[in-house]
């Protein structure tokens, strides 16, 4: 066994054969001295120059899908890392600088872009604030999709991102060092951890890693050249330690003593969530993005009682397409099978603001009726990819019975207008009771809704007056008890009238809080990926 050291980049351990990756990023671009030609004529002069805008404009599209990609498969800070990304490409300084090389230094654009690369990353990398050094492999980052771009020809259509180890078996990546773009593709089925010669925990590549849930260890001194492919590698990620060839025994050992809790929780995979009083409770999830899916599946959701579609709407200069759309909710669905996901048309408005759409107070559903157009082509998305999957849709923040009729009324009318599209399809629409006006009314929205979730956090806030920007906090009122006679009375009114109650927010996590849940009737519980199996192991054994 050979034991190194690193820095905690994301905790967890992993076990499995290495896949190392040996291509010199930096230099991939980088043809020899001997074949570089300055060029000096005007008209080459100016088409290079040209060269250099079609790149450009033509990165800023990849960047878009980035930064969509991103906010999909990490949540909405990654996709803000690919924003700060495009914001640079469209600056004045990388332009100007690549300008002045082809002009000036009567270099091709390759090389332009190349060398205006190097000179703003060393900028940065030789800042003296470990967050602002970090950001040079942004600017690397940046500079090799320009070259990418430059190099697959003016005429060419661009490829599908390759990913750095997809197509191999699962395996922990080793690396002398990882860009931003390299960790947001990769297939976290797949790298089981990361380990890096180089880097930085305040990197974006470490960032993302974390945002990732991929244990990832940092600057830990290997040789890349000694390390064959399929080498068996121990990470633990908790403690920085990295062990090629580890004894299988003592591997095992060491997983079990670092996190018994995780490695007890096992059990509960598999296992129905029933209470000790034999009551059957649907265990499903909340998500913003696809890792948190998978997480979701890896510990054993039942479903998916919430997606926040309206990440995919922020951080853009415009609204995603209805075909993003489309193929951001057919992968969820793909991957789901035949799970059941639960999308939440986009709750936008109020705090969520995008700089393409004025905003005013108005929230969640009633803002998407005031954008008929906007909201009419997340339907036809959301329709379009219902064929793929188990796919249930529901309205947020609603505040009146005309809101809910509205919404199904343009739900219908759109679904009607593709009927020769998608033919037929079920796609049962639900209402999430999140405010006192939803409760008061809620005999009657019954009838026009197919499923109810209740939001804990927003429907607190407002029964207790509470500002939402700030922590709930229980001891100034009665442990919760208005709250719990509304979610009593709204389950009451829903089960009589035939429909499901899920419970979604902070308050449906707490295992202190699970009894009184399962004592309102409620159907369901969504929870956060990661707290799956810790509830699904208190219902069973502390839960009547």
């Amino acid at each position: 066994m050979e034991r190194f050291k690193g820095v905690t980049v994301c905790e967890g351990i992993a076990i499995g054969p290495a896949y190392v990756l040996r291509e010199n990023r930096e230099n991939a671009h980088a043809a020899p001295d001997e074949e570089r030609i300055p060029i000096s004529e005007p008209d080459r002069v100016e088409s290079e120059l040209v060269r250099l805008e079609y790149a450009l404009e033509k990165t800023r599209i990849r960047m878009d899908k980035m930064v969509l990609d991103a906010g999909v498969k990490a949540g909405k800070d990654a996709a803000q890392i690919f924003l700060m990304h495009k914001l640079v490409l469209e600056g004045n300084e990388f332009r100007n600088l690549s300008r002045i090389c082809i002009e000036e230094g009567h270099m091709d654009v390759i090389d332009a872009v190349t060398q205006t690369g190097e000179a703003l990353a060393s900028k940065f990398a030789e800042m003296k604030d470990e967050y602002m050094a970090a950001r040079a492999d942004d600017v690397r980052d940046i500079t090799r999709e320009i070259i990418s771009v430059i190099e697959e020809g003016m005429d060419e259509e661009t490829p599908e991102d390759e990913t750095a180890g997809e197509d191999v078996y699962p395996h922990i990546l080793i690396a002398e060092s990882l860009l931003p773009s390299d960790v947001i593709g990769l297939d976290r089925d797949r790298v089981q951890a990361i380990v890096t010669v180089e880097g930085s925990p305040t990197s974006h590549a470490s960032i993302l890693a974390n945002m990732m849930d991929i244990p990832m260890v940092v600057s830990v001194p290997l040789n890349l050249e000694a390390i064959d492919d399929g080498t068996p590698v121990y990470v633990n990620a908790d403690t920085g330690e990295v062990i090629l060839q580890p004894d299988v025994d003592f591997a095992e050992e060491a997983k079990k003593s670092t996190d018994p809790e995780r490695f007890e929780l096992q059990h509960a995979v598999g296992a129905e969530t029933r209470t000790r009083g034999g009551k059957h409770i649907d265990l499903y999830a909340n998500i913003a993005s696809l890792v948190d899916l998978k997480m979701a599946l890896k510990n054993d959701a039942e479903g998916i009682g919430l997606y926040r579609s309206e990440f995919i709407f922020l951080d853009r200069p415009e609204p995603p397409t209805e075909d993003e759309q489309y193929s951001v909710y057919r992968k969820l669905l793909n991957v789901c099978k035949d799970k059941p996901l639960t999308i939440r048309t986009m709750d936008l408005g109020g705090d969520k603001r995008t700089s393409y759409l004025e905003t005013d107070e108005k929230r969640g559903i009633a803002f998407s009726l005031e954008h008929p157009d906007l909201f009419r082509t997340q339907l036809r998305a959301l329709i379009r990819a219902s064929i793929h999957g188990d796919l249930r849709i529901m309205y947020p923040y609603v505040t009146s019975l005309e809101e809910v009729m509205q919404a199904n009324s343009m739900f219908g009318e759109v679904k009607w207008k593709m009927l020769s599209e998608v033919g037929s399809i079920n796609i049962p629409q639900g209402i999430m009771v999140e405010t006192a006006a939803a409760v008061e009314q809620i005999d009657r929205l019954v009838e026009h809704a197919e499923f109810i979730s209740i939001g804990t956090n927003d429907l607190t806030c407002d029964l207790y007056g509470i500002d939402r920007y700030e922590r709930a906090n229980p001891s100034i009122d009665d442990d919760y008890a208005k709250l719990f006679v509304n979610i009593r009375n709204v389950v009451k009114t829903a089960h009589k009238a035939g429909l499901k109650v899920s419970i979604c927010g902070e308050l449906a996590a707490r295992r202190d809080y699970a009894s009184r849940f399962l004592d309102t009737g409620a159907d369901c519980l969504s929870v956060a990926p990661s707290k799956i199996l810790l509830m699904r192991d208190h219902i069973i054994n502390c839960c009547w």
